[in-house]
């Protein structure tokens, strides 16, 4: 019996440690409509770059809605994301050709790398930079780097 009851607590708890981790109660939020981004902690100057092998579009300072292009890839941005509204720092992008990678950084709490796999993605909803510890909040997007690659 006592067996039973030891068994019932620990399934309980891992139970309540599975809802409370991906309800974003504790350790980091992460945010996408279609992928889970992978944090990377970085120096507030240091910025991660595009994995080898791909073309780097980006922006520069606090980007706000509107498009830029290198003359290959043209990307829309639009903020805050239209899913989340009174998040300002999220937003949401589409593209004219995939794109594998998308890189959110902050100035202090670093950076989310979201990954769309080798044939890339013309487009999501609810990006965001990650929590800063500081303040529990959604850091400030200081850049936006898309990665891709020509096919």
């Amino acid at each position: 019996m006592r067996r039973n009851s030891i068994l019932i607590v620990l399934l309980g708890g891992l139970v309540a440690l599975a809802i409370v981790s991906t309800s974003g109660l504790i350790g980091t939020s992460a945010f996408a409509a279609s992928v889970t981004p992978t944090f990377v902690s970085m120096a507030e100057n240091e910025n991660p770059p595009c994995p080898a092998g791909t073309i780097t579009l980006k922006t520069e300072g606090n980007p706000a809605t509107g498009t830029i292009t290198n003359g290959t890839l043209t990307v829309s941005i639009t903020r805050p994301s239209a899913s989340a509204a009174t998040e300002p720092n999220s937003f949401d992008w589409s593209s004219n050709i995939p794109v594998q990678y998308v890189i959110a950084k902050d100035g202090a709490a670093g950076s989310y790398i979201y990954f769309y796999g080798a044939g890339g993605s013309t487009g999501d909803t609810d990006l965001r930079t990650p929590i800063n510890p500081a303040n529990g909040q959604t850091g400030g997007l200081s850049h936006i780097s898309f990665c891709y690659t020509l096919t």
